[in-house]
């Protein structure tokens, strides 16, 4: 048994397939109910493979131990989001070309390494600002992230905030 929850908020509705552990052998899919609780029927004592892909998900795999107990492992799992930044110099004007180094808090990796892994599709400009000085990224993780914009000598940092199922809008300033 499993809870799945992005932050406190239970995820229902969630596809899960189960594994065993130290194999491919795939014991089954499991949906998650309203309160976000995977129930995958009377399972042995053991380590069990969970991995959850679906549109909207972030894609995960969690290793889940059942117990005599049957008390739920609480897994966290992250709905996508998105974010519009809007490179801009002092005067406000926008900065087409601008580069973004984004990072994910959370998971400590860089969205140019997931385009690279081939986990998210790169925008068509890649990770730099467009001729209106902006770069939006959809099929994002939801959470904390770190930007770094750089323009010539002018650059910025700062914390960003991938919202579930919406779009962050952030105007940067670069000096």
């Amino acid at each position: 048994r499993a809870r799945l929850l992005d932050g406190a908020d239970p995820l229902a509705g969630i596809q899960t397939r189960v594994w065993g552990r130290w194999c491919n052998f795939e014991i089954g899919d499991y949906p998650s109910d309203a309160t976000g609780l995977v129930t995958s029927g009377d399972m042995k004592e053991a380590e069990y493979r969970m991995t959850l892909r679906q549109p909207g998900i972030w894609p995960a795999e969690h290793v889940v131990r059942a117990t005599k107990s049957g008390e739920p492992a609480a897994l966290q799992v992250r709905r996508l989001g998105g974010v519009r930044i809007a490179a801009r110099n002092p005067l406000g004007d926008p900065l087409p070309g601008a580069t973004v180094e984004l990072v994910s808090l959370e998971f400590q990796q860089s969205v140019a390494d997931w385009i690279a892994g081939g986990l998210v599709a790169s925008p068509v400009q890649g990770l730099r600002t467009d001729a209106q000085g902006e770069l939006v990224l959809s099929g994002r993780p939801n959470g904390a992230y770190r930007a770094r914009l750089r323009h010539g000598d002018a650059q910025a940092t700062l914390d960003v905030s991938v919202p579930a199922k919406g779009v962050a809008s952030v105007p940067v300033t670069l000096k």
